[in-house]
Order: C-alpha cells, then sequence, then structure tokens
C-alpha cells in the first residue's frame, strides 16, 4: 500500500511540474485555504486548547466562531 501511494504522489508531482507556474501556485493557495478550514472548523469546535499561551489565544479568539 504504500509504494501504491508514493507511485501516485510521483505521478502527482510529475504533472504538477509540467503545468505553468501559476498552476502550481493555484494549487498551493487551494491547500493553503483547505488546511486554514480545517484548522478553524477544529478550533470552531473544540475552542482554543488550553496548553496554548495567553497572547496565541487572544488571537485565535478574534476569529469568527471560536470562542
Amino acid at each position: 500500500m504504500t509504494e501504491w501511494g508514493k507511485a501516485r504522489l510521483r505521478d502527482w508531482e510529475r504533472w504538477l511540474r509540467s503545468k505553468p507556474w501559476w498552476v502550481s501556485g493555484l494549487v498551493a493557495l487551494g491547500t493553503a485555504a483547505i488546511v486554514a478550514g480545517v484548522f478553524w472548523a477544529y478550533l470552531a469546535w473544540a475552542g482554543s486548547p488550553a496548553w496554548l499561551p495567553d497572547r496565541f489565544e487572544e488571537l485565535l479568539d478574534l476569529l469568527p466562531g471560536v470562542a
């Protein structure tokens, strides 16, 4: 199963390298948006982690839906 995943990753890398630079930029931007969305959804569901320093917790509290 690991070899299958590595082969798909190599295929994806080959495909992405054959595209113009702006396609890579859009893929990176889309990936960052998905990661940020998942992070926000988790924080909206679970709230700010108690182990975070107060300064970071104050910044997270500024996000809509995160308390």
